[in-house]
């Protein structure tokens, strides 16, 4: 068949009346000399982008394959096809072009590219959330893009009581914890370990009446009895609330790690955790805090003794964000978001791995009662527009 543009005028008017049939022929004899002369031309004429842009698609046949997605069989799907119509018409003989071939693998080949370049979005596009297997093919391509900032354990979730080598769960409303403990020993001078488990908080009131609240993944240790002894000594893990019995004669000491706390009658929330950093936040009274590197240090109220890689500082605080944990409740003003996010891991033992080291920079504030559900939480902070969290199994991945 001639090439339109090769007619004359009176060969151009007898072409009108050529039939449906043969001018959908005509086209396609058209369309596949003008593609392969393009072809031809193109790949003649390709620069550096676009000898780049060959080794892409070269690439991406090699993750399909990899990844054993099967192209669709032209000849095969066609071949369906024809069969689905033939049921529903009379058989007809089709005769299947090159072009409309090439058509439709470039068709099979656009569906491959969809699910790779689905896949490749996935991994790099925060804060989309991904599907777990290109999460997982994402974290173990790149691991030293993700930053673990809190860790899940395996443990026991009852509150304990230890004495010795005897150990006993207690119920969190148990007050009378000495009846508890008259089971395990008859020795007044035994040192008692309580420990708390994640998620849960304890208050209990020790022999001379000082009153302290117990945060989640924490353990305090102390005689059963402070009589007999000049000085009220306990050990903490952790952190906890104390409301100190005044007792000019026998100060109350709290030890953590190399650091002491000297109190005579007073509130203050003490915090000390894994990385060796410790925070005492004074409430009322008066306290002094002797670290172990410098002298003794008196705080006021309002005031936050920190100690942090071994730089010591005094600062003015608001009490509020420090205390409202022993009500039921988390409270971060102007917080990081590591530490909130170490928070909620502890509370909830979840792993939290961070994707997106920036927002390390970025500062919240954030209230929510601590009987709400993980889901609720992440749903918050997700609202606040900074940071968006997904859950997969035990993990909180924050982009």
């Amino acid at each position: 068949m001639k090439d339109v543009r090769d007619c004359n005028p009176q060969q151009k008017e007898e072409l009108k009346d050529v039939s449906l049939a043969s001018s959908e022929d005509f086209a396609l004899d058209i369309m596949e000399r003008k593609v392969q002369s393009e072809a031809l031309d193109d790949v003649a004429g390709l620069d550096a982008d676009g000898l780049s842009f060959c080794q892409t698609l070269e690439d991406i046949d090699s993750v399909l394959s990899e990844q054993q997605i099967k192209i669709p069989d032209v000849d095969e799907e066609y071949a369906r096809f024809s069969q689905r119509m033939s049921a529903v018409q009379e058989p007809r003989k089709v005769q299947m072009r090159p072009l409309m071939r090439s058509l439709l693998a470039i068709a099979a080949v656009f569906a491959g590219l969809l699910l790779v370049f689905t896949f490749w979005k996935h991994q790099n596009a925060a804060p989309k959330p991904a599907s777990d297997s290109a999460r997982e093919m994402a974290m173990a391509a790149d691991k030293d893009s993700s930053s673990i900032i809190f860790k899940a354990i395996e443990e026991d979730r009852h509150i304990t009581l230890q004495a010795g080598s005897q150990v006993v769960p207690i119920n969190e409303e148990t007050t009378n914890y000495e009846s508890v403990l008259a089971n395990l020993t008859q020795d007044q001078k035994e040192t008692v370990i309580i420990r708390i488990p994640r998620g849960k908080v304890y208050s209990t009131t020790l022999s001379d009446g000082t009153q302290v609240w117990l945060n989640a993944d924490s353990k305090l240790l102390y005689p059963l009895s402070f009589k007999g002894s000049a000085e009220r000594r306990v050990k903490l893990e952790g952190e906890a609330y104390f409301k100190v019995t005044k007792d000019a004669s026998h100060p109350f000491i709290v030890e953590m790690n190399d650091t002491y706390i000297k109190v005579l009658g007073t509130e203050f929330n003490v915090r000390t955790r894994e990385t060796g950093s410790q925070e005492v936040t004074l409430v009322s009274g008066s306290i002094s805090v002797k670290p172990r590197e410098g002298g003794e240090l008196m705080l006021k109220p309002g005031q936050q003794f920190v100690c942090s890689h071994l730089q010591i500082s005094v600062n003015d605080v608001d009490t509020d964000p420090y205390i409202y944990w022993k009500n039921g409740s988390f409270y971060f003003d102007n917080a990081n978001i590591d530490r909130i996010l170490t928070e909620i891991g502890r509370w909830y033992n979840v792993n939290v791995q961070l994707e997106n080291k920036e927002i390390l920079n970025y500062k919240f504030h954030f209230i929510a009662d601590r009987d709400s559900s993980l889901s609720q939480i992440i749903n918050l902070l997700n609202q606040m527009d900074k940071v968006t969290i997904r859950k997969k199994g035990n993990t909180l991945f924050v982009y």
